[in-house]
Parts: structure tokens; sequence; C-alpha cells
């Protein structure tokens, strides 16, 4: 009986350490990931930008449905969230959520450009997140990591340029 108080003390004092730390840590915060892809600038881009279709590279997503005024309503592996879009013609495509009620909140800054070699594209994603609930902000922080949902999107994104890109095959 002394170990399962021992246990259930040890886990209410773990618990409330996890909340107390939570608090303790800023709601917003930011992260940055750069990545160089395996194809023309052009056509990462043109797979960015064309939110409607991540479905199609992104595991995580299940459905885009567009909306008017820039608008997107994606639907992943969390639920349904909507997003406001904005395109730039220098290649920077900028999701913001669009919805209140979220346990997180913020926007993803998407800039593509040529990488140095001139036929690599580099990809750069800033995260301008916010985390409001102190457990998920902890877990976030310090057992996940704030960049790893963009570190896996950024992998998605260059295995589904590789496997759409043709192979060279030797004579």
């Amino acid at each position: 009986m002394k170990i399962v108080l021992a246990i259930g003390l040890t886990l209410v004092v773990l618990g409330v350490g996890v909340v107390a730390v939570g608090w303790m840590l800023p709601v917003e915060h930011r992260s940055v990931v750069t990545r160089t892809i395996p194809a023309p600038a052009d056509e990462v881009w043109a797979r960015i930008a064309s939110v409607e279709d991540w479905a199609t590279w992104r595991t995580d997503v299940r459905r885009v449905e567009m909306e008017a005024g820039d608008r997107a309503v994606v639907t992943d592996s969390n639920g349904r969230v909507r997003y406001r879009i904005e395109r730039t013609a220098d290649r920077t495509l900028v999701t913001t959520i669009d919805q209140e009620g979220l346990p997180y909140g913020g926007r993803w800054i998407w800039s593509v450009e040529p990488a140095e070699d001139g036929i690599s594209a580099s990809v750069t994603v800033e995260e301008e997140g916010e985390v409001y609930n102190p457990v998920f902000r902890f877990v976030s922080r310090f057992i996940l990591g704030h960049d790893a949902t963009i570190r896996s999107v950024l992998d998605e994104l260059e295995s589904s340029v590789r496997s759409q890109r043709p192979r060279f095959r030797p004579n």
C-alpha cells in the first residue's frame, strides 16, 4: 500500500511540476527551419502554394476545402482548422490560423528561393506560434520541440518531390 501511495504522490508532484513549468513558459514561440529540397524552386513553390493539393503529399492532411476570400479549411489528424492564405510574388506563402477556441494559434511563413547550387530549392518555414494550455506548452517545448511539425512537413515535401522526379538511368 505504501508503494501505491508513493507512486500516486510522485505522479501528482510531477503533474503539478509540469503545469507550473508550463505556466512559466511564454505563450508565444518562434521556430525557423531551412531545408534544401532537390528540385527547382518553381517546382517546389508550386507544390507548397497549391494549398488545395496538400492532401496529396502531406500524410497528416486528409482534406482541404478552399473558401472565398483566400481561406482554407484543413482537415488533418487534429481536426478541422480554418486558415487565412496569403501568397506573394516572391514565393512566400503565409498560412495564419483564422479560428478561435483552439488550444494553439499563429502562422507559418513559407519562403522558397533557388539554392546555391542553382538546381535545388531552399525552403524556409518560420512558425510564429502560440500555445495557450500550459501542459501543451511544456510538451511542445521540452518533449516534442517547437519545430517538430515543421521538420516532419519538410520531410514529406522532400519525399513527395523526390518521388515525382525522373530517375537517371545510365545506358
